[in-house]
Protein backbone atom coordinates (compact mmCIF):
# COMPACT_ATOMS: atom_id res chain seq x y z
CA UNK A 1 0.00 0.00 0.00
CA UNK A 2 1.21 3.51 -1.22
CA UNK A 3 1.36 6.23 1.62
CA UNK A 4 0.34 9.99 0.41
CA UNK A 5 1.93 13.02 1.12
CA UNK A 6 -0.69 14.07 3.88
CA UNK A 7 0.27 11.26 5.58
CA UNK A 8 4.34 12.07 5.27
CA UNK A 9 2.90 15.20 6.59
CA UNK A 10 1.40 14.12 9.56
CA UNK A 11 4.12 11.89 10.64
CA UNK A 12 6.72 14.89 9.86
CA UNK A 13 4.10 17.57 11.93
CA UNK A 14 3.67 14.47 15.13
CA UNK A 15 7.79 14.13 14.88
CA UNK A 16 8.66 17.97 15.47
CA UNK A 17 5.86 18.17 17.95
CA UNK A 18 7.39 15.51 20.01
CA UNK A 19 11.10 17.18 19.73
CA UNK A 20 9.93 20.06 20.38
CA UNK A 21 7.98 18.85 23.56
CA UNK A 22 11.30 16.64 24.60
CA UNK A 23 13.26 19.23 24.43
CA UNK A 24 15.70 17.50 21.46
CA UNK A 25 17.12 20.80 20.84
CA UNK A 26 20.30 21.31 18.76
CA UNK A 27 19.97 18.49 16.51
CA UNK A 28 20.02 19.16 12.37
CA UNK A 29 16.60 16.94 11.38
CA UNK A 30 15.33 16.10 7.92
CA UNK A 31 12.73 13.68 6.86
CA UNK A 32 12.54 11.27 3.78
CA UNK A 33 9.47 9.92 2.45
CA UNK A 34 11.62 7.28 1.60
CA UNK A 35 10.73 4.74 -1.33
CA UNK A 36 12.89 1.93 0.20
CA UNK A 37 11.73 1.44 3.68
CA UNK A 38 11.27 -2.25 3.69
CA UNK A 39 9.43 -4.44 6.93
CA UNK A 40 8.84 -1.21 8.99
CA UNK A 41 6.70 1.72 9.40
CA UNK A 42 9.45 4.28 10.04
CA UNK A 43 13.10 4.45 11.00
CA UNK A 44 16.02 6.58 11.56
CA UNK A 45 19.26 7.46 10.80
CA UNK A 46 21.10 8.96 13.53
CA UNK A 47 24.71 10.99 13.07
CA UNK A 48 25.55 11.37 16.87
CA UNK A 49 28.68 13.42 16.19
CA UNK A 50 27.39 15.93 13.59
CA UNK A 51 23.92 15.73 16.22
CA UNK A 52 22.15 15.52 12.51
CA UNK A 53 19.01 12.71 12.14
CA UNK A 54 16.94 11.63 9.06
CA UNK A 55 13.44 10.40 9.56
CA UNK A 56 12.07 8.23 7.35
CA UNK A 57 8.64 7.39 6.50
CA UNK A 58 8.15 4.64 3.49
CA UNK A 59 6.18 5.06 0.38
CA UNK A 60 5.44 1.73 0.46
CA UNK A 61 3.85 0.74 3.55
CA UNK A 62 4.61 -2.78 4.19
CA UNK A 63 2.29 -3.85 7.12
CA UNK A 64 -0.98 -5.61 7.78
CA UNK A 65 -2.50 -2.61 9.23
CA UNK A 66 -3.58 0.30 7.21
CA UNK A 67 -1.65 3.61 7.51
CA UNK A 68 -4.37 5.45 9.51
CA UNK A 69 -3.54 8.45 11.43
CA UNK A 70 -2.95 7.18 14.82
CA UNK A 71 -0.96 4.52 13.62
CA UNK A 72 1.18 7.20 11.80
CA UNK A 73 0.74 9.25 14.92
CA UNK A 74 2.62 6.20 17.01
CA UNK A 75 5.07 5.59 14.57
CA UNK A 76 6.54 8.99 14.72
CA UNK A 77 6.53 8.96 18.72
CA UNK A 78 8.83 4.97 18.15
CA UNK A 79 10.84 6.86 16.31
CA UNK A 80 11.23 10.08 18.73
CA UNK A 81 12.02 7.48 21.29
CA UNK A 82 14.68 6.39 19.43
CA UNK A 83 16.09 9.64 18.84
CA UNK A 84 15.89 10.06 22.62
CA UNK A 85 17.87 7.19 23.74
CA UNK A 86 19.99 7.21 20.64
CA UNK A 87 23.44 7.91 22.41
CA UNK A 88 23.27 5.24 25.28
CA UNK A 89 22.53 2.95 22.55
CA UNK A 90 25.16 4.12 20.96
CA UNK A 91 27.59 3.92 24.25
CA UNK A 92 25.64 0.16 24.62
CA UNK A 93 27.22 -1.41 20.51
CA UNK A 94 30.88 0.11 21.35
CA UNK A 95 33.68 -2.19 22.52
CA UNK A 96 35.16 0.64 24.95
CA UNK A 97 33.11 2.28 26.72
CA UNK A 98 33.90 4.12 30.33
CA UNK A 99 31.56 4.20 32.97
CA UNK A 100 31.44 7.82 33.18
CA UNK A 101 29.57 8.01 29.49
CA UNK A 102 26.85 5.69 30.55
CA UNK A 103 26.41 7.52 33.54
CA UNK A 104 26.20 10.23 31.38
CA UNK A 105 23.98 9.49 29.00
CA UNK A 106 21.90 8.21 31.38
CA UNK A 107 21.47 11.39 32.84
CA UNK A 108 21.01 13.10 30.04
CA UNK A 109 17.99 10.83 28.87
CA UNK A 110 16.76 10.82 32.83
CA UNK A 111 16.75 14.84 32.42
CA UNK A 112 14.80 15.15 29.02
CA UNK A 113 12.17 12.53 30.27
CA UNK A 114 11.78 14.13 33.67
CA UNK A 115 11.35 17.44 31.96
CA UNK A 116 8.88 16.06 29.56
CA UNK A 117 7.12 14.89 32.23
CA UNK A 118 7.01 18.14 34.49
CA UNK A 119 5.41 19.81 31.12
CA UNK A 120 2.77 17.13 31.21
CA UNK A 121 3.59 14.71 28.76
Amino acid sequence: MKTTKKQFELFKSECERLIKKWGLSGWRIEYSHDKDAKNERASIGVNLGGRAVTFYFPVNWDDEQKPIDIIIIESARHEVCHLLSARLRNLAVQRFTSEEEIYESNEELARLIDNAIKQGY
